[in-house]
């Protein structure tokens, strides 16, 4: 079982909802704070946006084809 897998059983077992970005090996896993949506961020001042790259995640845990690189 990978540490990606490991992480989101953890998650889901403790109801805390997560944003899941890909980009190419890469899996970044952050906790949905309670103002966001599915697959959006809450910006304070500015509502709603589109979690479109890993620049717009302040914590979270990067994955590098399945295994923790940071966190």
């Amino acid at each position: 079982m990978s540490d990606l897998q490991i992480v989101k059983i953890v998650l889901d077992k403790y109801k805390i909802g997560y944003h899941e970005l890909e980009e190419g090996e890469y899996t970044y896993i952050q906790p949905r704070q309670i103002r966001d949506g599915y697959k959006q961020l809450y910006v304070e001042g500015y509502g709603l946006y589109p979690l479109k790259e890993s620049g717009q995640l302040t914590d979270f845990i990067e994955f590098l084809n399945g295994k923790i690189v940071s966190y």
